[in-house]
């Protein structure tokens, strides 16, 4: 399902010169999650812990996962919108 030539044609000419970015918007979703991860994380944890005293496999395999999910989001805006020139289809203005 790709847009026809003509839809193509209608699209406005690259800006690779001064491309219109979002900012710093993917960073401040990042830390939003982040903190809220942490917070509910943290809660269940307290909950296990202090309230039912019954720290599980199940949580034990959570705070192994939830591990990556910080890495990933710490790494993550780095690696989006770091290169405006990046080119992920043929389409490309300059033939890359």
């Amino acid at each position: 399902m790709h847009p026809t030539q003509e839809i193509i044609d209608s699209w406005p000419a690259p800006n690779f010169k001064d491309p219109v970015t979002r900012g710093s918007a993917l960073t401040v979703v990042n830390i939003i999650f982040i903190i809220l991860v942490f917070l509910v994380v943290g809660l269940r944890y307290y909950t296990r812990l202090r309230i039912t005293h019954s720290f599980g496999q199940d949580d034990i395999v959570s705070s192994l996962l939830v591990r990556p999910f910080f890495g990933l989001f710490a790494v993550l805006p780095s690696l989006i919108d770091t290169d405006p020139y990046f080119c992920v289809d043929s389409r490309c203005s300059d033939g890359r």
